[in-house]
């Protein structure tokens, strides 16, 4: 018996419709059905995102306006310090993955006498340890690390950023780390660890001159300059005639003096013409382009950021970029 191709069900109004289109008929309606569910999920999704982030917004902002007066002014102080002298504007706002400063719980004697006015103040530190996780969001992280028995390191991670610069020289860093890791988990690790940052990266002065901004040529000139620094000092472990000079040059000692005479400071002097300004960034300018590149760059990045806290609170401005649903990144 041959099987009827074109089988028939009928209706209530007694027109027979064809069997195939009714399942063709029903299988469109499942799918229009399971893209409605998905889009609503989906919608769902993105609004609980979103009132999440305003709920942190509203929150951060009700935070911070209970800090007791004192306080408040002493944590103003701090970001009005590391922004404005320490570069963490530049992380901040994903010109850089990562900024760094110092703390000393007890100041060294020659800082007493030089450098007492750019020293953080303890009340400074104590307001900044306090409310840390209130400048912390999930763009951004703060940490705090033992770098001496003198020195606290306090860093400012932008997660977007620091991704971007590894993925960009994952070979590299993996090479030397030598771990095969992704930067999701490097990025965990760094965030997570103990050790201060340049502990942590093994003592790779390339890979932290990377992270900060520095870009890859000036950071590896800049970790050759230290390493023959520490080479060619009296009580060095070998002798200088055992140091291979690079290319073009007769001996490490003649390398050491090129390289330290070219190393440049970049100043921004137009940035005086605000409230703060941003201390000095030293490049290994050897003529390099990349060098040069992110001088520019770096300039322009500098006014936009200036811009921004201009007539404004330290404090207030720097929360609205922390825990805004979508932080203003002047790096593309």
């Amino acid at each position: 018996m041959e099987k009827n191709s074109s089988l028939r069900i009928g209706c209530s109004s007694g027109v027979s419709i064809p069997l195939n289109y009714t399942l063709q008929n029903m299988t469109a309606r499942k799918i229009y059905n399971f893209i409605e569910k998905r889009w609503l999920f989906l919608a769902l999704i993105g609004f609980f995102f979103l009132s999440l982030s305003l709920f942190f917004v509203i929150e951060s902002r009700s935070t911070h306006a209970k800090i007791p007066a004192k306080e408040r002014e002493s944590l103003e102080n701090f970001l009005h310090r590391v922004i404005g002298q320490d570069h963490f504007g530049f992380a901040l706002f994903g010109s850089k993955a990562i900024a760094l400063t110092g703390y000393f719980p007890i100041v060294p004697s020659g800082n007493v006498h030089c450098f007492s006015c750019s020293e953080m103040q303890r009340d400074e530190f104590r307001a900044w340890r306090k409310y840390k996780k209130l400048l912390s969001s999930e763009n951004f992280i703060w940490t705090k690390t033992r770098l001496s028995p003198l020195i606290i390191e306090i860093a400012l991670i932008n997660k977007k950023k620091c991704i971007q610069v590894i993925s960009e020289h994952l070979e590299l860093f993996q090479t030397r780390l030598q771990q095969r890791i992704t930067p999701e988990k490097l990025l965990e690790n760094l965030i997570s660890s103990k050790k201060h940052t340049l502990e942590f990266l093994k003592n790779d002065d390339l890979l932290l001159g990377i992270l900060l901004g520095y870009g890859e040529k000036s950071s590896s000139l800049y970790q050759r300059r230290e390493y023959l620094a520490k080479a060619l000092r009296p009580e060095a472990p070998f002798m200088t005639k055992n140091i291979d000079p690079s290319s073009n040059f007769f001996s490490a000692e003649e390398e050491y003096n090129y390289l330290n005479e070219n190393m440049c400071t970049w100043q921004n002097e137009r940035a005086r013409r605000w409230i703060y300004r941003f201390s000095s960034v030293k490049f290994m300018n050897l003529g390099e382009p990349e060098a040069f590149a992110l001088i520019e760059k770096y300039e322009k990045d500098n006014e936009k950021i200036a811009s921004f806290f201009l007539n404004r609170s330290f404090l207030e401005a720097t929360l609205s970029q922390v825990h805004s649903a979508n932080p203003i990144y002047l790096d593309p």
